[in-house]
């Protein structure tokens, strides 16, 4: 290994670059224990953490869905939902896939949107019923109007 020879210009004057040759210093050595061993920190090539699951499509279609069944297409859309959560459940089960929180709350939505119409349903047809029993049954009014 050769070292440079001393130059009696040193220090530069200012404002001239200093050159610099990576060959008059040598190779660059690794440290002691380069490469890591196994187990000790990352090895080269492999990502600083490990890949995660994929999501699965059913679980995000079914919330996806259940949530625009609670105000479009409600009764249709929201049955869709929560058929698509229960698969969606079966699937990341098999699988081992992410995205049985998202089917869940696929299920729980749909089901509960189905519940809310059902029950609005319900009552537009007692108010309608209701109505209809305050109406008076006589017939006091006259069927042929004057002319």
């Amino acid at each position: 290994m050769s070292y440079p020879q001393y130059d009696p210009s040193w220090p530069p004057s200012p404002g001239t670059p200093e050159p610099v040759s990576a060959a008059a210093y040598g190779p660059v050595a690794q440290p002691v224990g380069y490469p890591p061993p196994p187990g000790y920190g990352y090895a080269p090539g492999y990502a600083a953490y490990p890949a995660s699951r994929p999501t699965n499509g059913l679980a995000i279609a079914s919330l996806v869905c259940s949530l625009v069944g609670l105000f479009f297409c409600p009764v249709l859309v929201s049955v869709i939902g929560a058929i698509l959560g229960h698969i969606g459940r079966g699937q990341v089960r098999d699988r081992g896939e992410s995205g049985d929180g998202l089917a869940l709350s696929g299920i729980i939505i749909g089901w509960v949107g189905v519940g809310l119409w059902v029950i609005g349903i319900a009552v537009y047809f007692l108010f309608i019923a209701a109505m209809l029993a305050t109406v008076p049954a006589s017939t006091d009014y006259p069927t042929t109007y004057p002319s």
